[in-house]
């Protein structure tokens, strides 16, 4: 059976919102990747106790910090 989109690991779309530990799990991250990540410039949501991360937010993030 294939997989869906949704459920592909390293998949991040532009358009999608995910919880901090999705999105951890998705690209494979760690605690200490993520604190890296959001210390450099990631932009991450906080609504009613709860972080998110906007696709589209980590691809301007990897454009503008990648080599």
């Amino acid at each position: 059976m294939a997989k869906a989109a949704t459920d592909i690991p390293g998949q991040i779309g532009a358009s999608d919102l995910y919880t901090i530990e999705e999105f951890k799990r998705r690209l494979g991250l760690s605690s200490w990747a993520m604190w890296k990540a959001r210390r450099s410039g990631l932009k991450v949501y906080h609504v009613a106790r709860h972080r998110y991360v906007l696709g589209k937010d980590y691809i301007a993030f990897v454009e503008s910090t990648g080599k």
